[in-house]
């Protein structure tokens, strides 16, 4: 087994190998990891002085899966605790409030048997992001209670579940399945919800809520002041976003653990840093090519080594040379000692005549014994250095180089020649590049969504109205990046997916204010939204508070959006009446 010291100690290395099956199946998962742990007790008891250290992608996996399991647990339980309160004491009735769970209860089952037929399975992810849909799904209930009747609300209703799906469905052009999965179960949701609310709640009667709120505090004017106001805020939003740098790094998917992170340091060290990301693929048609290739590689590496820009690698040449390697070794041999020199040191060193010429024979006859692949895999060395060696792959053969301790990138990036079957490969940087790709994407595609919602618009309300209906949604977006910006947040995907449903549920909003024509509806409207936006605000709100990075960016963005498209979507009735 591969024996290593390090700072006075000794470690022996062991790897477990898992299959695909096992290291994506939770439960499979799980077990494996809790046995290791159990193992690692054991030894532990009977050898005190013991100090045994796991790592690897598994374990990274399982804490990662507990972890997210927490956060599923604490937010779906605070998030429906508070919407079960909130609606009790709006209503104090509990129908009201057995209404609302049957909606957000049937409507999440509907949306996870759909997306699990659909997919063959639910992502981890989509499951923690579902848990927020309830915030969303039960603002059409609240309408509904506080009007008690459907015409007046369904035209109010049926756009703002379009301009939702909207924003949910600029997910399916991203390239992660688990946010594909969370497009798919959150339209199905909110579908499933509008319909339950459009044709089943109407056959329960409702008692007239008695509380009723003023928006008053939210007091606008079309004048001189509010439109300094409004310049101010986008200068203040811009000022902010100037301060916006980006992170794309694939990274952020995950928290890992922080013991987990301290043992692959540790692991890295005792193995000499190597880089278990960043390493060469060589390709050729036949083992002898491979090899030669890597030799061209490696007197390349040497140099870079001599430069200090990495600390060393791991190539199966340095095991077992070409041919050609071991015909040039041969040559230099035969030519600069055995033919000139070999029969003199012989003499010295008290070698017979006899001794020699077998020496020599040895030699002649030994080149016509080379040493080959087949040669090593039959010894124990072989499992030291087997998966350097990838074998045949699609009709070619296929190694990779290690590489130990990297400080200068670039430099190992200008050794890549895709053409010569050198390929360096970073998949860290490879993803996140994709993610940095995606992320202008997805900018770009919410600039296409608010392109389409604003074209409903003008068709629904026309040209003047339109502008005051947008300009709560579209402010909120920018000054929920410009804070970011303040608050030295770095920019990246999730930031600008949470953004879509910044859109969808701040036109929501402003839809319902610009649809409460009627003084009678006015104050229920004013209910409504508040309530939907305080439910809202809990399920994203408590997203925020994920150890998750993605998620606490996603929470994040949409509490920050939601608070302020709620503060300002009474701006889209300032053509309805002269002041809210």
């Amino acid at each position: 087994v591969l024996c290593a010291q390090n700072k006075g100690k000794y470690y022996i290395f062991m790897s477990i190998n898992l299959q695909n099956s096992e290291v994506f199946s939770t439960p499979k998962l799980t077990k494996i990891v809790q046995d290791l742990e159990k193992a690692k007790q054991n030894t532990q008891q009977l050898y005190k002085n013991a100090n045994i250290i796991e790592s690897g992608i598994p374990v990274h996996s399982y804490y990662a899966i507990k972890t997210s399991i927490n956060d599923i647990s604490i937010i779906s339980w605070l998030s429906t605790f508070g919407i079960i309160i909130l609606i009790y004491f709006i209503f104090r009735s509990f129908r009201p409030l057995f209404l609302s769970l049957f909606l957000l209860l049937f409507s999440s089952l509907i949306a996870v048997i759909c997306t699990s037929w659909i997919f063959g399975e639910i992502h981890l992810l989509t499951i923690v992001f579902g848990t927020s849909l309830s915030g969303i799904a039960i603002d059409y209930a609240f309408h509904f209670f506080s009007v008690r009747r459907i015409k007046p609300i369904f035209a109010s209703l049926t756009l703002g579940l379009l301009t939702s799906i909207l924003g949910y469905s600029a997910f399916l052009f991203t390239p992660f399945p688990a946010l594909k999965q969370i497009a798919v179960l959150s339209c199905i949701g909110l579908i499933t919800a509008y319909l339950i609310v459009v044709f089943v709640f109407p056959f329960f009667k409702i008692k007239k809520c008695q509380i009723s709120l003023s928006d008053g505090f939210l007091h606008y004017k079309i004048n001189n002041k509010f439109w300094l106001m409004i310049l101010f805020l986008v200068l203040f939003s811009f000022l902010g976003i100037a301060k916006l740098k980006t992170n794309d790094d694939i990274r952020l998917l995950y928290s890992s653990n922080a013991t987990v992170l301290a043992n692959e340091k540790l692991t890295r060290e005792i193995l000499n840093n190597q880089q278990a990301s960043q390493f060469f693929l060589i390709t050729g048609q036949n083992p002898q090519e491979v090899l030669q290739k890597e030799e061209i590689l490696t007197q390349k590496l040497e140099e870079l080594i001599q430069e200090n820009k990495i600390n060393s690698y791991t190539s199966i040449s340095q095991f077992i040379p070409s041919i050609d390697k071991q015909n040039t070794n041969y040559l230099l041999i035969k030519e600069k000692l055995m033919q000139k020199y070999f029969k003199q040191h012989g003499q010295e060193l008290g070698l017979s005549p006899e001794q020699i010429l077998n020496i020599q024979q040895d030699f002649t006859n030994s080149y016509n014994k080379k040493l080959q692949l087949s040669n090593l895999s039959t010894q124990p060395i072989f499992e030291l250095i087997k998966p350097l060696w990838l074998g045949k792959i699609n009709n070619q053969y296929a190694s990779i180089v290690l590489l130990n301790n990297i400080s200068d990138l670039p430099a190992l990036q200008k050794l890549n020649q895709e053409k010569n079957g050198i390929y360096f490969l970073d998949k860290v940087g490879e993803i996140s590049d994709t993610f940095k790709q995606y992320r202008n994407i997805s900018f770009k595609l919410l600039l296409v969504v608010y392109s389409v919602i604003l074209i409903l618009l003008l068709l629904r309300y026309g040209y003047k109205k339109t502008i005051f209906i947008f300009i709560p949604s579209t402010l909120a977006a920018l000054l929920s990046f410009g804070i970011l910006g303040y608050l030295g947040y770095s920019l990246n995907l999730f930031h600008i997916l949470g953004l879509f449903l910044v859109l969808g549920i701040g036109f929501d909003y402003a839809i319902f204010y610009a649809e409460s024509n009627d003084p009678k509806h006015h104050k229920q409207t004013v209910l409504a939204i508040f309530l939907s936006s305080i439910t809202t605000l809990m399920s994203f709100g408590l997203l925020a508070f994920s150890s998750f990075p993605v998620i606490h960016s996603f929470g994040l963005i949409v509490f920050l959006g939601i608070l302020f498209a709620y503060l300002f979507a009474p701006i889209a009735i300032l053509q309805n009446k002269n002041q809210v």
